[in-house]
């Protein structure tokens, strides 16, 4: 802090007073007895911090031209009131000189300076504040609480193309309306000034008209403030024009996409029905020509038909999912395809027992999945169930993160992600003993075991206490 004083005084011994009182303050004193000296002293480099001027050598013509600098009067005891000068810019007070008002002055000159240093930092705080303002790289505009412009930065100027000049003193909302708004300026000024006083902040979007006649789309935030006594609204704006035709072109694009997708949906969908309509006219025609020897013919045009079905079903999922959809819900994919199997290959009952993990895969996995599961729930109709015995048939999918290692340890090849185990148990006839997937001559074996493997999948069969085939694959991965 800069604690130099200057003492114009043409009375030594209140002078020499006062600098002594001030020095031993640790004040840094120069006292000058007569005005003259006055601008040789004020024009030196170093500048002091405080005035102490005699009232009666206080000419206007002198001090008024250091508004800088903050002065402290001295008035002689008793002057006249009509005497005592104007006050100066910076006038931090009066202070009679004689021997008793030196502690006054001391305590005075104290808090000037503290004074003066507020006044300072306040200043330094505003000009920055003011660089802040004016070089921000977004449009910023200060109104009054009828939003009638006071300052208006650079960034404003580039966005609008209007100069401070043009803008200060007229309504915001006027400068800048346009018709394409569904407000007219004054119901948007309104709007603005009852949601600053409920909500002290608001958020607008709308278009504003630039001095070239352009219409552009902006985003304004509005923040109240006071300084000095004074209300005032802080708006900024940003252009956001551009993001807006980019997100209705995105919407676009995706509005076509879904379009295609459903057509593609719906063509695969007609398709497929249209497959399976010839399937069953085909088997129709095998078993009118020879009703006898059809049986196998049929039997082979009837599992098409089945593994058909496994993939029609997957789509009607994909449909229920949205044409984005990457992942498909396996438990109920399992659930529905397996009841389908059951429903559509005998008319005696079967028990379907269900203990499904929340497991979602990729379509291509599903259908996998859902074809492995279709082969064994056929075989199981075909080889396992007897009439009269129980018919049942079980599903159990289980789903373990393969840091907990049980389930993975006995997977190989899946690495880390979610691992799953899925097990398939029927009834009925146990399955033959020596038959192996490796060198088996059945093609709906071999069809499961070249599954398993397009999946990354371990398989596993259990012949006793009943048939279990076990597949167990990284989720994550499928």
């Amino acid at each position: 802090m800069n604690r130099s004083i200057l003492i114009l005084d043409p009375d030594g011994q209140t002078r020499n007073l006062l600098a002594s009182v001030l020095a031993e303050s640790g004040f840094e004193v120069e006292s000058i007895g007569a005005s003259a000296e006055w601008t040789a002293r004020l024009s030196a480099p170093r500048r002091p911090a405080l005035l102490l001027v005699d009232a009666t050598q206080a000419p206007g013509t002198f001090l008024g031209e250091e508004p800088s600098i903050p002065v402290l009067y001295l008035v002689p005891p008793g002057l006249p009131p009509a005497d005592i000068p104007a006050p100066h810019p910076l006038c931090y007070g009066y202070v009679e000189k004689n021997a008793e008002s030196a502690p006054v002055v001391l305590r005075t000159v104290q808090a000037a300076l503290q004074r003066r240093e507020r006044e300072r930092t306040i200043d330094s705080e505003r000009q920055a504040y003011r660089f802040f303002f004016e070089h921000i790289p977004i449009a910023a505009v200060v109104s009054d609480p009828d939003y009638v412009v006071r300052h208006w930065n650079r960034g404003a100027e580039v966005l609008f193309g209007y100069s401070e000049q043009e803008a200060v003193g007229r309504v915001l909302m006027g400068l800048l309306y346009s018709p394409r708004n569904e407000m007219t300026a004054g119901e948007l000024k309104a709007w603005l000034v009852e949601s600053l006083g409920v909500n002290h902040v608001t958020r607008n979007v709308n278009y504003d008209r630039t001095r070239d006649g352009r219409d552009i789309l902006c985003e304004w935030h509005d923040y109240p403030y006071r300084e000095a006594g004074q209300y005032y609204i802080l708006s900024v704006a940003n252009d956001i024009t551009q993001h807006r035709q980019l997100v209705e072109t995105l919407q676009a694009t995706i509005e076509q996409k879904d379009f295609l997708a459903r057509e593609n949906y719906h063509r695969i969908k007609n398709n497929l029905s249209m497959i399976n309509s010839l399937i069953n006219l085909k088997i129709d025609e095998v078993e009118a020509k020879d009703p006898v020897h059809a049986e196998a013919s049929v039997e082979v045009l009837r599992d098409i038909r089945q593994k058909l079905a496994a993939v029609s079903m997957l789509y009607e999922m994909l449909h229920d999912h949205g044409a984005s959809a990457t992942r498909v819900d396996l438990s109920r994919y399992l659930a529905d395809l397996t009841r389908t199997v059951f429903s559509s290959m005998s008319e005696e009952r079967c028990r379907i027992e269900e203990d499904l993990d929340a497991v979602s895969v990729s379509p291509q996995a599903a259908v996998v999945l859902g074809l492995i599961t279709n082969e064994i729930a056929t075989n199981a109709v075909k080889h396992a169930f007897v009439p009269g015995g129980e018919r049942r048939f079980s599903l159990t999918l289980r789903a373990q993160d393969a840091a907990a290692g049980d389930v993975s340890e006995q997977s190989s090849g899946t690495g880390a992600g979610e691992m799953c185990e899925y097990r398939l148990e029927n009834s009925g006839r146990p399955f033959p003993e020596g038959v192996e997937f490796e060198n088996t001559t059945s093609l709906g074996l071999r069809l499961v075991h070249s599954l398993a493997e397009q999946l990354g999948a371990t398989l596993e069969l259990q012949r006793s206490p009943s048939t279990c085939f076990i597949l167990r694959f990284d989720a994550a991965s499928a």
